[in-house]
């Protein structure tokens, strides 16, 4: 048995309201007769003009419990959510103390709406 890869510790929080709609996109996903877990990471992309890297925010995934045994990524717990968070520690940065919300069309940090995201 491998041992799992060390993810930084979840540092955010989840609303009720973004919880129930993942769950809710979870079961949805089920369909398929598959597994699927939740994952955050941190969406960013190299800037060819400054030629630098530029976060864009805060990204939201699924995988599949049979990919998840492949990445070795442990699963946390985050308000009762089970997930996963794959960022490097430098990105985790951008998550502390945030709390996630959906305001019915997207997922976003909800503590920090109007400050800079890179």
């Amino acid at each position: 048995m491998s041992k799992k890869r060390i993810a930084p510790n979840a540092n955010f929080h989840v609303t009720p309201r973004a919880r129930a709609k993942l769950e809710q996109l979870t079961d949805e996903l089920r369909d398929d007769g598959k597994n699927y877990i939740v994952s955050f990471g941190w969406d960013e992309a190299f800037d060819e003009i400054r030629r630098e890297i530029v976060g864009r925010g805060l990204a939201v995934g699924w995988f599949d419990e049979a990919t998840l045994e492949r990445i070795d990524e442990e699963p946390q717990i985050v308000d009762g959510l089970r997930m996963t968070f794959s960022v490097t520690p430098a990105q985790a940065a951008h998550f502390e103390g945030q709390t996630i919300d959906f305001d019915g069309l997207r997922f976003h940090f909800a503590s920090n709406e109007g400050r800079k995201q890179s």
